[in-house]
């Protein structure tokens, strides 16, 4: 007779059960007769209780067609796959405390952040508590403020090389290559609202290795591939929206027409060209307008309106 423990798992059970169902209810009844009676009889050697074993056990070997030692054995069988079976949900068990351990709750309903996502928070917390230590090392004065607009840096120099034609001239190709910077810094970096709480500025090469950078550090790096190319009146402009957000752009001067450049966001070159009131009035980022301008730089100047 088999007898499980109340946690025995439920795959067990349905295994013994499935091994045992061509048995009658009368059948099973004597079968757990004789075993009792066996267990009474390991206690108290009883004559009686051997004669009425004997007993059972012709009557169910009649209804069975198999003698008692058959039966037994086809039970201690029953016994050993159902230990087996209970050793492999336990390795199936572990298996998958192992696997929850690495792809986290498989549990239905229940969703698990990912990584990326947990590793950002992590991020703001440690920001947002070292806030007024980085933005202590990265305030910066006019003379450096302006030093970020560099034609000089590696970076910068890589860029405008590869995108430079062969003889570069300034006043024949300057525009046509402008055009092309724009667009490689768009297609190659990503704009991402950095809300922080904190200031600070990107190098060129941070910034491409990052492959993401703010409205600021794009407009720098813009600006300065533009002065690279010989351009030294773009400026980099810090605006104040409609929204009461900011956001930073470039404005540049090419043939006796007004631009605003936007590395943020991917428009044309040309977009917001022309007058420079009604370039002005018609620039919009995420919906929202130009309310005034903060501050603008370059490399030679630095001007601020409030």
């Amino acid at each position: 007779m088999l007898e499980f423990k109340k946690n025995t798992p439920l795959c067990i059970w349905w295994f013994v059960f499935k091994a045992r169902e061509s048995m009658t209810e009368q059948e099973q009844k004597l079968l757990r007769q004789i075993q009792e009676l066996k267990e009474k009889q390991k206690s108290q050697e009883s004559a009686g209780a051997r004669g009425e074993i004997e007993k059972l056990e012709c009557e169910l070997s009649a209804l069975q067609g198999k003698d008692i030692t058959a039966l037994e054995a086809e039970n201690i069988t029953l016994r050993k796959k159902a230990t087996s079976l209970e050793k492999e949900l336990q390795e199936l068990r572990k298996r998958y405390s192992e696997l929850r351990k690495i792809f986290g709750s498989l549990e239905p309903g229940v969703e698990k952040k990912p990584a990326a996502e947990k590793e950002s928070t992590l991020a703001r917390i440690i920001i947002k508590k070292y806030a007024s230590v980085i933005n202590e090392k990265e305030t910066k004065t006019v003379g450096e403020i302006k030093a970020l607009v560099n034609k000089d840096d590696l970076t910068v120099q890589a860029i405008v090389n590869d995108l430079k034609p062969e003889g570069y001239s300034f006043e024949k190709q300057y525009l046509e290559t402008a055009e092309k910077t724009l667009q490689y810094i768009t297609e190659e970096i990503e704009y991402v609202r950095a809300d922080f709480g904190i200031n600070f500025w990107l190098e060129p090469k941070e910034i491409l290795e990052a492959g993401v950078s703010d409205d600021e550090d794009l407009a720098v790096l813009l600006c300065a591939c533009l002065y690279a190319l010989g351009d030294e009146k773009a400026q980099v402009v810090i605006t104040e929206l409609d929204n009461l957000t900011t956001h930073a752009l470039v404005i540049a001067e090419i043939k006796g027409k007004f631009y605003i450049l936007d590395p943020s966001q991917k428009t044309a070159f040309s977009k917001y060209s022309g007058e420079q009131a009604k370039c002005l009035e018609e620039f919009e980022f995420k919906s929202a307008k130009i309310k005034r301008f903060l501050y603008k730089f370059n490399a030679s100047n630095y001007e601020q309106f409030v």
